[in-house]
């Protein structure tokens, strides 16, 4: 069983279901990575790291799934923090999806500024989440449908200025009990 993999620096994209359903426990993603294919890391229970290199001048794009059996990494459950590096611009659909049965240990994420949009349910169902926290960027930054819907251990969420669209029941059955909306935002979905 692979537990360990280092990804070689130069490569640049990360296939659809690559490492899918593997026992694959920590991972490193070189700088130049610029797409995680959908479906790349799906259901890697054990996987509990995930290290971006820092630096890096091209973009990254976690892609959308379809579903949640296609979320990059959706269904690793083992996570615990996510540091995403400051190139990030979209994390796509369904991305750090569970379902209602999985127990995922996630707790914290912090988004850097350069992201523009979370996709449709991208952590739903993560109940364990407690913090998140968005960086000010300079380009508007869309927040999904559902992005993270039943997120019910979510209490503290910390918005920034450019946060611009919050989609129909963005935040919907979490435990947030007060928010500040940012002055940038012009559109609230229905439910948010």
């Amino acid at each position: 069983a692979i537990a360990h993999i280092e990804l070689p620096d130069g490569m640049t994209e990360i296939p659809e279901r690559m490492f899918a359903g593997t026992s694959l426990t920590e991972i490193r993603i070189p700088n130049t990575v610029t797409l995680i294919g959908a479906g790349a890391f799906n259901g890697c229970e054990s996987l509990a790291t995930i290290l971006f290199d820092e630096g890096g001048t091209s973009s990254l794009t976690i892609a959308d799934g379809k579903d949640a059996e296609n979320g990059v990494f959706a269904g690793c459950e083992a996570l615990t923090e996510i540091v995403f590096p400051e190139r990030l611009i979209k994390i796509g659909s369904y991305a750090f999806a569970c379902s209602s049965s999985d127990t995922p240990l996630l707790t914290a994420v912090e988004f850097p500024s350069t992201l523009t949009e979370i996709g449709l349910r991208a952590f739903n169902y993560q109940d364990n989440l407690e913090t998140v926290t968005f960086k000010t960027g300079s380009e508007p930054l869309t927040i999904g449908e559902e992005a993270f819907n039943y997120a019910t251990g979510l209490t503290t969420l910390t918005l920034s200025d450019n946060v611009s669209v919050i989609g129909n029941s963005a935040f919907f059955n979490t435990s947030i009990v007060s928010i500040a909306i940012p002055k940038g935002v012009v559109s609230i979905g229905e439910e948010a």
